[in-house]
Order: structure tokens, then C-alpha cells, then sequence
């Protein structure tokens, strides 16, 4: 158990980073501050549970309510200079991560962004003078990292190997790239002295790559939610909706893309799966076997909640054998209440207690606390690691 403690001296942003980092690592965390209330809307602003009160629990973090006068954060000077930030993208996920970087003045200086639209960047709040609509333009300007959050494939597959061979390190959350690429990529990387991370690809807040990295040689297997748009579709034919309607309502929350059938066809979670059995076992899997919710009778769904069960689209994996699909769940299954844009791991572990993660999976506020918390590791390399 970590506790932390947060005087009212540091905006309430500061006090989640910390907190999302020691959460991150596996440990149960216990704040202590003055406005309990406040950090706890924070930090499930950004997909994190939080309670006031004590025992703290593994996928919640407690908050107790003291008064504090000094805290860990007013000593947290970074390393050297301000990790210099070439931001690729400015969409959802791009635009949050510039209001937090740019909340960190000590640590991250960004020295371009690279838009679609000027004029949209513009009136969402980024600076003028920062702004291109050709990557080439960011990439030539002097950058420690690059941040690829363009999505796609062809292209940001190009600009993440670019960066690579330029030397800089590169943070992504591209699990399209990065599912099929990744072992060609790391090992570019590794040659060119230079960190690629990219722990936002899987689960937003969720800290699942991490989680099974740490946890390798101790996995027996893993199951999840990592679909966050499959997630609240489910939830939403369940309560009456239409298929229609209930990708319509996933739109609007932000969950789900203009074009969400990687998404429903099962898709986006093998890619999630295949970096997370890499991660738990250190190959790929023989196979995936992928089968979406798009073909799933409503009537199906409706009839597992009359039933008082789940229907919950569920990637799993027990070492080479691997498996996205729909599973009808008792309610006491760990994965069966799995809400809206909540993602789950559930962990079974040789010699030890199974492992059960939580956090929102999707949405602006998660995955850029986590594409912030790539960040933060690099700046606590050693300044000649950092300007590789």
C-alpha cells in the first residue's frame, strides 16, 4: 500500500498524475488531502475509481480527508530541462493531452502540433504559433519525443518508424500499428538507443500492459473487456435500444468512432489481445479466433438480462490459444458487470491470488492520462537517455 499525501497548494491535476503513475505500477493507493471530494471527480474524470473512506482496494483508490501542509509535490523537481514534446494529431485524445502537457510547464515543453484543421486547433485552445498541417513540418523541429496520435495505419506506421530512426523516442496509443508491428519496431528502438511506448494502446486508464508485463511468468491466463464501443452497445440493446440506436448513443458519448465496425466486428479487441498476450507470455498467440457482436440478436441480449446474466464480448487467452467473443455471463462472473466504457482484466495467476483491473477504457481523459504517464517515464530517464 502507498499512501500519498496533497496539500492545497498544487492544482488537482498534479495530485491524479501521481496518483495514476503509483496506480499504474500495481500498488493500492491511499491519498490524503483536503478535498476528498474534488480529487475523487478528478480522478474519475479520468476513468479511475475513487472512494472516501479506507481499506483501499486494488481497482479503487481510497481517499481520506486531512488537512495537509507539505506535501510529496512541492519537492517534485524534474530532471534537467522540459522533455521536449512534437505532438502528431489533435483530435480527442490529442487535445487532452495538450491541456495536461501544457498544465506541466517544469517537465514538457511542446514545440509543434501537427493538425487537420489550423483554424479547429485554433478555436480548441492550441496556440497559433504551434500549429502545421503536415507532419513533416513537426518532425523537422528539434523534439526529444514524438507522440503519434494520428491513428490510422500506412501513414502513422511511417511516422513512427521515421521518429524512431531519427532518434527519438515515440509514444503512441496505436494499437492498429502496434499489434502487427511492435516486435519490428521495439527492435529498431532498442538499435537506435531510444524508449517506444505505448501502454494507452490497450484499455485508456486501464494499466493492463503494464499489469501483465510485470506480472510475465506468473500468468496461467487472462480474460477482458477491452472494448469500451462493443461495451456500451451491449448495455444499451439490453435496456431496449436498437443496434442503431445503441452505436447513435455510443457516438454521442464519445465511445465510439464514425465508422465503428472494427469495433463491433470484434477487431479492435483481438489487436488489444495480441498486446497483451505478447506482453503476458512473450510471443504472439498461434491464432486469434475473432467474433464480433454485429451478428448477435438483440432478442439474445435482452434475454441473458430477464435471465439476470450479462452478454459481454470477452477476449481471452491461456498461452498459445486465443479467442474474442461474445459470452453470456453469470452476474457473479468478474467480468459480467462490467459497465458503459469500463474495460476489465481479469488475471488467474500460478501460486497466487487472481488479479482483477477496472478502469474507463476509452474516452479523451483516460487514454491521455495514459499517453501522459509514457511521458512521465521518460522524464525520469537520465538527461542523456532522455536527448537520445
Amino acid at each position: 500500500m502507498t499512501e500519498l499525501r496533497f496539500c492545497a497548494g498544487h492544482p488537482l491535476a498534479r495530485a491524479v498524475h501521481r496518483i495514476y503513475r503509483v496506480f499504474r505500477s500495481g500498488e493500492r493507493v491511499v491519498a490524503v488531502c483536503s478535498r476528498g471530494e474534488d480529487l475523487r471527480a478528478a480522478l474519475e474524470e479520468v476513468g479511475l475509481k475513487a472512494r472516501l473512506g479506507l481499506p483501499p482496494e486494488l481497482d479503487c483508490i481510497s481517499i481520506v480527508e486531512e488537512e495537509v501542509s507539505r506535501c510529496e509535490l512541492c519537492n517534485d523537481a524534474p530532471r534537467g530541462e522540459p522533455l521536449r514534446v512534437a505532438l502528431l494529431g489533435h483530435g480527442t485524445v490529442g487535445t487532452g493531452l495538450y491541456r495536461r502537457v501544457a498544465q506541466l510547464p517544469e517537465r514538457f515543453t511542446v514545440v509543434g502540433i501537427a493538425v487537420r484543421d489550423v483554424r479547429k486547433a485554433e478555436r480548441a485552445g492550441a496556440p497559433a504559433r504551434l500549429l502545421h498541417d503536415r507532419c513533416w513540418r513537426v518532425l523537422r523541429k528539434p523534439a526529444d519525443v514524438v507522440v503519434e496520435l494520428i491513428g490510422g495505419t500506412v501513414r502513422a506506421a511511417r511516422v513512427i518508424h521515421w521518429s524512431l530512426e531519427l532518434g527519438r523516442h515515440v509514444v503512441t496509443a496505436n494499437k492498429a500499428v502496434m499489434a502487427p508491428r511492435a516486435p519490428e519496431l521495439e527492435k529498431l528502438a532498442r538499435k537506435r538507443g531510444v524508449q517506444l511506448l505505448y501502454s494507452a494502446s490497450v484499455g485508456g486508464a486501464l494499466p493492463a500492459l503494464e499489469t501483465l508485463r510485470r506480472e510475465r511468468g506468473a500468468v496461467h491466463s487472462f480474460s477482458g473487456v477491452l472494448n469500451a464501443t462493443s461495451n456500451f452497445v451491449l448495455d444499451g440493446i439490453a435496456r431496449g435500444l436498437t443496434p442503431r440506436q445503441a452505436v447513435v448513443a455510443a457516438q454521442r458519448a464519445g465511445y465510439a468512432e464514425a465508422d465503428p465496425r472494427l469495433d463491433l466486428d470484434g477487431t479492435d479487441a483481438a489487436q488489444k489481445l495480441t498486446l497483451l498476450a505478447r506482453a503476458a507470455f512473450g510471443r504472439d498467440p498461434l491464432r486469434v479466433r475473432c467474433e464480433g457482436i454485429s451478428r448477435l440478436a438483440p432478442s439474445r441480449i435482452r434475454a441473458a438480462r430477464e435471465q439476470g446474466k450479462a452478454v459481454r464480448l470477452v477476449a481471452s487467452c491461456r498461452g498459445d490459444e486465443a479467442e474474442v467473443s461474445p459470452q453470456l455471463l453469470p452476474l457473479d462472473h468478474p467480468l459480467a458487470t462490467t459497465a458503459g466504457a469500463e474495460n476489465r482484466l481479469f488475471v488467474e495467476r500460478r501460486g497466487a491470488h487472481p488479479l482483477l483491473l477496472c478502469a474507463k477504457g476509452a474516452g479523451r481523459w483516460p487514454t491521455a492520462e495514459a499517453v501522459l504517464a509514457d511521458l512521465y517515464d521518460l522524464t525520469d530517464l537520465p538527461a542523456r537517455a532522455r536527448s537520445a
